[in-house]
């Protein structure tokens, strides 16, 4: 009886379909639904389990905590996506195995809304995702304890409803950050490429003992990058004309998660937080509508030129991180969005074959596989066979 309890529990889960289980014929063999996760348990057992689920409690707030929760639209309970884009929210780096179908699911349903309305609504909530319900752990000890919610949790309060509850809590401490910047402490970044090396990556530990660490949060690192990238008001539209070609579009043979995995693991993004690890982790979700298939109509969107123009500024942007460069320079790192990155890629794939007819051999950097690095192997051997140390200017 157990495992058909459990199987059950599954389909409230999620795990399956329909997520709906009509439970009133174990009635009678002793098991009933909790009243708030809606999964089935024995009744002599239901005041232990409902005490332990209290504690876990997901609450949609007041109309009147809403309004003032910082930024939050008390209407349809949105921030506004220069929040999104501005607040330092830290996020996991990837999802939990055993967090992935829930996340998912909200990822899907997302990506479905943006590809069906195309609203400003729709494009906020995609976009707040990550910092909702993907947000990194506080430090450990007594102060810390409690509302260490698992990401499963706070998938199942944004299918609810509970958006605002979920960027309140998220944005909660983001006034009691720290500025980050200064120099480097040596020995946490020893510990760092420890890690790093532990994990076979050689090359972040490398970079991590040479960095000279991040650019103080000061107005004049602000004006730095503000002469290196000045500010530009937006490009005119390129209006259509007649005997334009249809604009690109992924078909179903196209393979878009050798795409995705072409990106490195750890590769940074924008500041939603939006990480193509994320979308990766999504799509190992048992889902009744393949995400992939999903990704690609907002890919298709993008290619289209479609995308709600409001969102279009934030989609072409990219975050500005300002590295130190000596003592009185910085050089500037951009992170443009996750979704514009891929569409970029797929336009890449889509026309690898014509960049390659078209440019042929005058070059190495475009559609060649390690084209630099076959400069340089062609150096070597040409210095080599020569026995003379010739420089090449590239």
């Amino acid at each position: 009886m157990k495992e058909h309890v459990d199987h059950l529990n599954q389909h409230v889960a999620g795990f399956f379909a329909p997520q709906s289980v009509d439970s009133s014929p174990l009635a009678a063999l002793g098991y009933e639904p909790c009243g708030r996760c809606h999964r089935i348990y024995k009744s002599s057992g239901m005041s232990t389990h409902r005490r332990a689920c209290d504690k876990r409690a997901l609450l949609v707030p007041e109309a009147e905590e809403a309004k003032d929760s910082g930024g939050l639209d008390a209407e349809d309970f949105l921030p506004s996506l220069d929040d999104i884009f501005s607040l330092p929210v830290p996020t996991v780096s990837s999802v939990p195995t055993g967090c992935q179908q829930a996340w998912g699911q909200v990822v899907e349903l997302a990506l479905h809304d943006v590809a069906v309305n195309n609203t400003e609504a729709a494009w906020t909530r995609l976009l707040m995702l990550p910092k909702s319900v993907l947000v990194a752990s506080r430090r450990g000890g007594k102060r810390n304890r409690g509302d260490r919610l698992s990401v499963t949790h706070l998938c199942r309060a944004w299918t609810r409803g509970e958006v605002a509850w979920l960027w309140k809590r998220a944005t909660r401490s983001v006034n009691n950050s720290q500025p980050r910047g200064g120099p480097v402490d040596r020995k946490r970044a020893a510990e760092a490429a420890i890690t790093h090396v532990r994990h076979g990556r050689l090359g972040k530990a490398c970079a991590t003992l040479s960095s000279s660490g991040l650019a103080p949060d000061t107005d004049e690192t602000r004006a730095k990058l503000l002469q290196k990238h000045p500010a530009a008001g937006p490009p005119a539209l390129v209006e259509s004309i007649d005997g334009d070609a249809a604009p690109l579009a992924l078909g179903p043979e196209f393979n878009l998660m050798s795409v995705l995995n072409s990106f490195a693991r750890d590769v940074g993004s924008d500041s939603t937080n939006f990480r193509v690890q994320h979308l990766i982790d999504a799509t190992r979700a048992n889902l009744p509508r393949p995400l992939l298939f999903t990704l690609k109509r907002v890919i298709n969107l993008l290619l289209s030129g479609e995308a709600h123009p409001f969102v279009r500024p934030y989609l072409a942007g990219a975050k500005l991180t300002a590295l130190a460069k000596g003592d009185s320079d910085i050089r500037p790192i951009a992170a443009g969005n996750v979704f514009r990155r891929i569409t970029a890629k797929c336009v890449c794939k889509l026309n690898q074959v014509r960049f390659r007819a078209a440019l042929g051999k005058q070059q190495a950097g475009v559609a060649c596989r390690a084209g630099a690095e076959s400069i340089i192997h062609l150096h070597a051997r040409w210095s080599s066979e020569s026995g003379l140390i010739r420089t090449l200017w590239c």
